[in-house]
């Protein structure tokens, strides 16, 4: 079924580290027929949209050689805006906290640690440690860039 091709998608795209987190409303799936002339200027001109993913291209008549194209939106894992620990924070959760020698700074969570001081030097500093109230290090000396519970 032509539905199956968005899980293709989506498993190809994990697969490479950027999962699909999913397809936005205004995403389409359209076919450009092998015999199709391409239409000059706009490239979703000659694109035949499947406005009933269930069935097969096969039912579809489509020919070996054509191209299946996904048009719209699509939500990937990196786009994802990162929040820091102190947001997320529930309790009885595990962390894992870093140091940062850069900054001479302990306490990082993981998120402020890829956002924050990327590109920095980066060690373990506690793992799978159970805090009791929601701290990171980078909010508390305001190094945080990312959403964190100040901002």
């Amino acid at each position: 079924m032509v539905k199956d091709i968005r899980d293709l998608l989506k498993e190809k795209t994990s697969s490479i580290g950027n999962a699909i987190v999913d397809f936005g409303q205004d995403s389409w799936l359209g076919i450009r027929r092998k015999s199709a002339a391409p239409a000059a200027g706009d490239a979703e001109k000659d694109l035949e949209r499947v406005v009933d993913e269930r069935i097969t291209l096969h039912e579809m008549k489509v020919d070996p050689g054509s191209d299946v194209v996904l048009c719209g939106a699509v939500r990937l894992a990196k786009d994802a805006v990162a929040v820091c620990f102190s947001v997320t924070y529930e309790a009885g959760a595990e962390v894992d906290y870093l140091h940062c020698k850069t900054c001479k700074l302990n306490w990082i969570c993981a998120p402020c640690a890829d956002a924050c001081h990327s590109g920095h030097t980066l060690l373990p500093f506690r793992k799978a440690h159970k805090p009791s109230y929601a701290y990171c290090y980078c909010v508390k000396k305001k190094l945080c860039r990312i959403q964190n519970k100040n901002s």
